[in-house]
């Protein structure tokens, strides 16, 4: 008679051992769509601080905010592809509880959940970076 438990130790006692776990295949999917839902929209967060700056002296110079404008919306849109990709790729790696999925679709479906949270945080950042654009005259320094 066969039993489905062995022992280690005496100290321990029984213990189940299994065959074999179950994890889940992974997909044959792309790496950059996985990697750029999770870095384009914190970088581009970080860029529009940068050359908004930049932009901000040019805005002074010529008396149009026009250019600060466009580059605040195309960051945006390029924050938000980012963040597409991040919920397609989240929205791939299936339904089940976060949690019980061991591996390498494991660890894809947890980078596609931080892309997601990375895009909602860095499009509240620019969001709140285009406010002043609106408000404040591009001449005014501290």
């Amino acid at each position: 008679m066969t039993s489905d438990y062995s022992t280690i130790d005496d100290t321990v006692g029984p213990v189940k051992v299994r065959e074999h776990v179950d994890v889940p295949p992974v997909p044959e999917r792309s790496l950059l769509a996985l990697w750029l839902g999770f870095l384009l929209p914190p970088a581009m967060a970080l860029l529009n601080v940068v050359f908004g700056f930049a932009l901000s002296h040019i805005a002074c110079e010529t008396g149009s905010k026009l250019g600060v404008h466009i580059f605040v919306l195309v960051s945006l849109v390029i924050a938000l592809i980012g963040g597409l990709l991040a919920w397609r790729e989240w929205n791939a790696s299936g339904e089940d509880t976060p949690g019980e999925i061991r591996g390498a679709f494991g660890s894809r479906r947890l980078l596609s959940f931080v892309g997601l949270l990375g895009f909602a945080l860095s499009a509240f950042v620019i969001l709140a970076q285009w406010l002043p654009v609106f408000i404040l005259d591009p001449c005014m320094r501290t």
